[in-house]
Order: C-alpha cells, then structure tokens, then sequence
C-alpha cells in the first residue's frame, strides 16, 4: 500500500489514479492530518507528499512521521510545484528519498514509484508469513530474540489491524506513540490471525573500504527483488517445539530450502530447485507445498520416536518451552494467576530470557503485582 497526501483534488486523484492503472494498491488523502491518523493502523510502503499544503507542509509532515515512528521504515517522495534548488535540497536533507516535480507524465511517475520498490525490497531483503494458530505470538518474541532479529513484525489479526513491532537485535524496541505495551498485550491474546516478518538489511557503511571485486557465481537465479515470501511455522509435539522455515535462496544457485530446527539447533534442512521457467506465483507454491510437506514429516518422525521405550527426559530448555506454553494457554484463557505461576517457574530456569521478562510484565499488569 502506498500513501498519497496532496491538497489538490485534481493532483490526488491524477497519482492514485495513475498507480491503481499500473496495478499498485494506493489510498489518497487530502492532507497531512489525515494521513497521519491512518499511520496509527496501517504502515505504508511508501509515502508520496505534496509540500506547499495548508495547515501542515510536506516537510513538517515527513518529519512528524520521523518523530512519531522512529523505527518504522517509511520511505518518501515528495512531488511538488516547487522546483528550485533550495526546496529540493531541503527535502533530500530531511531524508526524502526522491524529490519530483508537477506536472510530471504518469509513466515517469510509475517508474520511478517502481524503481523505489524495487529498492527497498532489495534493502529489506528476504520476507516471512506466517500463521498465529501454528506459530503464536510468544513463539515469534521467541525467534526474534534467538536470532537476533532486526526490523519489523506486522501482525494482523481481531483488533490488532497491520500493527507493527520494532526489533533491534532481537530486542523490542518502543516508538513515540506508545502503543508498543498495549499491542503486545493484545498479540499474546490471539489465537488466530497472521504475521509477516520484514528484516532490516545492516548498514555496511563502515566496512566500505574492504570492499572487493564482485564474484561471478554459476547458474541463473532470479533477481533478489523478484524473490517470493517464505514461510515459517512452528510444530509442536508432546514438549517438543520444532521451527521450520522455507525460503528461496538466490545464490550461488537458486535453490528453496527448508530448515528444521530443534532448541537452536539445525536436524534437518532440504533444498530443492525450483521448476525451470516458474514465475513467481509458481516459485510461492512449490514454496508452501515442500514447506507442508515437511511438516508433515517432522509430526510423523517425532511421533514414532515417542513410541520408542526408553525416551529421555526433558531438557531444561524442554521444561522451559512447555512452561512458557502452558503458561500462554493460561493466559489466553484469562487464567492470569496460573499463567503467572507457570511462567515465574520457567524464569527460574532461564531468567534472562527477554520473551519471558516480557510475558511477566504484562501478566503481572494484568493482576496489579
């Protein structure tokens, strides 16, 4: 979705217009206001901005947004009748990452629209999908945490519509609006819903005089910009919580791979390459498909392992997994006390765990402890 913010009825309805024909899904506002009150529900892709309009410029607009969503990736063109030097400047210096001028050809328009979107999923690099019913929402904290991660969760979900949490290395991170609290809250309560996974590739700019020559690899892979979503679910068996992840892998050659891991360690992992000539709904497909089937197989091995005598006991990372679990299900159940119970028994275990530090802050709100 992108974002157009202009005074002019004519201007406004020429963009959206423009963009909807090329296929881009696009919403218009009349001013900076009420772009601003949409920002609280959904993040766009792109915003583009008038800069002469009454009550709010372009420019204080893209520095409002700067200060009240500081970790939110939102990308800006302006478009504007002024095209002199000075206001050019000024908007690349407040982090626009394009400055247009009116009128301006509708093709020209699309391409650079196109251009910016390519880049930034270039930038963005690789994303995830997922499910809450197979994968809840302490198990993404989890993940984000165990790997570090950096950028941005979107869920969607009853009463959590396109919000948004911020990840710097795998820990939270809290923006202006303080709204952070209240959507994690409401997120360990859903049972059912979606969420994407959008990294944020790390700036290399200190490392720019190491640089060397590109290597040429073998095999045709497609463009990083064309790369389809992966996907990523959790299966649990018994008190085993097994993750798996599907994604297509550019280079060296393109391969779609899939990774099973187990208490952060990798039992299984499956490549296979895509069918010659797939485009990119094609490549989704066989995607998903391996990446079901080898859920299936993960629920069908450790179940015959479980019938096996002898099993060994849980580990302590076991434990902890199944007390955080049951602890959730209390919780969801609004069972707060037994939840606060069984989470304040796995802290025990691993009290440096940030999932869980989380989990007790907002359980402990919840009772008034």
């Amino acid at each position: 979705m992108i974002f157009v913010v202009d005074d002019d009825d004519a201007v406004l309805a020429f963009v959206t217009h423009a963009l909807k024909g090329a296929g881009i899904a696009v919403e218009g506002f009349a001013t900076p206001t009420a772009l601003l009150d949409r920002l609280q529900r959904v993040t766009p892709v792109l915003v583009i901005s008038d800069v002469m309009m009454p009550g709010m410029t372009g420019f204080e607009l893209r520095a409002a947004v700067a200060e009240q969503y500081p970790n939110r990736q939102l990308p800006f063109i302006f478009l504007s009748s002024m095209g002199d030097d000075a206001s050019i400047i000024k908007g690349l210096e407040l982090g626009a990452n394009d400055y247009l001028t009116k009128p301006i050809a509708p093709e020209l328009l699309i391409a650079k629209v196109r251009s910016h979107l390519r880049l930034l999923e270039r930038e963005r690099g690789p994303v995830f999908n997922g499910d809450l019913a197979k994968f809840p929402a302490v198990k993404i904290l989890q993940f984000c945490e165990l790997h570090g991660f950096t950028g941005e969760v979107t869920v969607t979900a009853p009463g959590l519509v396109n919000s948004v949490l911020s990840f710097e290395g795998g820990n939270i991170v809290s923006d202006a609006t303080g709204k952070t609290d209240e959507v994690l809250e409401k997120l360990l309560e859903q049972r059912d819903g979606s969420f994407v996974l959008r990294p944020r590739a790390p700036d290399f700019s200190a490392l720019a005089s190491a640089r060397a020559a590109p290597m040429t690899t073998k095999g045709a892979a497609p463009a990083h910009d064309e790369l389809p979503m992966g996907r990523l679910s959790g299966i649990r068996v018994d008190e085993r919580l097994f993750q798996i992840q599907t994604e297509l892998v550019a280079k060296p050659t393109a391969l779609i791979v899939t990774v099973v891991i187990y208490e952060g360690r990798t039992l299984q992992k499956r490549s296979t390459p895509p069918a010659p000539g797939s485009d990119r709904a094609a490549l989704e497909t066989q995607i998903k498909s391996q990446h079901t089937a080898v859920e299936v197989e993960v629920q069908a091995k450790v179940q015959t392992l479980l019938q096996k005598p002898g099993s060994a006991h849980p580990t302590p990372k076991a434990t902890f997994d199944d007390l955080l679990e049951r602890g959730l299900t209390c919780y969801l159940a609004k069972a707060y006390a037994q939840a606060l119970e069984l989470w304040e028994q796995a802290h025990g275990l691993f009290p440096d765990n940030k999932t869980l530090q989380v989990n007790l802050t907002i359980v402990r709100k919840k009772l008034g402890v």
